[in-house]
């Protein structure tokens, strides 16, 4: 997906403010040192987030939603005593001796994030997918060396006591208890599993297939009774995924209930925009041409057309 304009980028969702940001980051984890050019990205991009926040926090976002306070966490932090360029360093130093692990094929796909999982890797067409918690900016350089060559050479182990020793540090302990302390509470957790298809299971397919695995987990829930109306709905204001409870019978081929969790991811993802009188427009032309891009649409089209419930 192509990135948005630098003037829209509080109309946007936070998982594409994300993606901005990751990817200001990516490009200077390249470099040996943090250059002239890449420190100013990485400004711009932040000084953006920061505005965007502003923007949760007047609409309340930041009391009600877990990712939300955990997003405006991360920017405040990033922001703060120009700690951007403590997390460019760490990702400067890992990549490097990451790299220096002559044994490893794969390509690395590093990036921090601010939620909960320590650690999450995953192989993918040749990229090593690495996804570690902010917390790892405390580490010294030594034990990023460490890590990054543990992990280079899958040594389970190995990975398993650097981060252990690591987490002992009072540094990372204080920065960790800094994203979680005091979040909004989650909502008690509705039933996802169906007679024939799981929703969580269709969610992990569509983001890892369709979302790089970068899209935050919304509720998933099926509808209440199987209905003819609606396939599936998003709402912005609870991030809540619904899908008709008509989809979850034996003969629903799996893409077709695949491409009505995209549609809905892709709400998600995109966001809406707002015309002059003050009218949402969530179906844009942006928007139908990522429909139209999932495999088989005019195929599934036809048959969601003429689905007898």
């Amino acid at each position: 997906m192509t990135q948005p304009h630098q003037k829209d980028f509080s109309a946007i969702s936070i998982s594409r403010q994300i993606d901005r940001i990751q990817a200001a980051f990516s490009i200077s984890a390249r470099e040996a040192a943090l250059s002239t050019e890449s420190d100013q990205k990485l400004r711009t991009v932040l000084s953006d987030a920061s505005a965007a926040v502003t923007h949760l926090k007047t609409n309340g976002s930041l009391t009600k939603s877990r990712s939300s306070a955990l997003y405006s966490r991360w920017v405040r932090l990033l922001n703060h005593k120009d700690q951007y360029r403590i997390h460019a360093r760490f990702m400067q130093i890992f990549l490097q001796a990451f790299n220096e692990n002559k044994k490893h094929p794969a390509t690395l796909d590093l990036q921090l994030y601010p939620y909960s999982a320590l650690l999450r890797y995953e192989h993918q067409a040749g990229v090593l997918k690495l996804r570690l918690q902010e917390t790892v900016i405390r580490m010294p350089d030594g034990q990023i060396r460490e890590l990054a060559q543990a992990i280079g050479s899958e040594d389970k182990t190995a990975v398993s006591h650097v981060l252990s020793a690591f987490m002992k540090n009072p540094r990372a302990q204080e920065l960790l208890e800094y994203f979680n302390k005091d979040l909004p509470r989650q909502t008690a957790p509705t039933r996802t599993k169906g007679s024939f298809f799981n929703l969580d299971e269709v969610f992990e397919r569509v983001n890892n297939t369709f979302f790089g695995g970068k899209l935050p987990k919304p509720a998933l829930k099926w509808s209440a009774q199987a209905n003819k109306r609606r396939m599936g709905a998003y709402n912005y204001r609870t991030d809540t995924v619904m899908i008709n409870k008509a989809l979850d019978r034996r003969k629903t081929p799996p893409q077709v209930i695949d491409f009505v969790m995209y549609h809905e991811l892709l709400h998600k993802a995109l966001g809406y925009k707002t015309s002059r009188s003050g009218r949402r427009q969530a179906h844009t032309a942006e928007f139908r041409k990522y429909e139209k891009s999932f495999p088989h649409y005019e195929e599934i089209e036809h048959y969601l057309n003429h689905l007898r419930v």
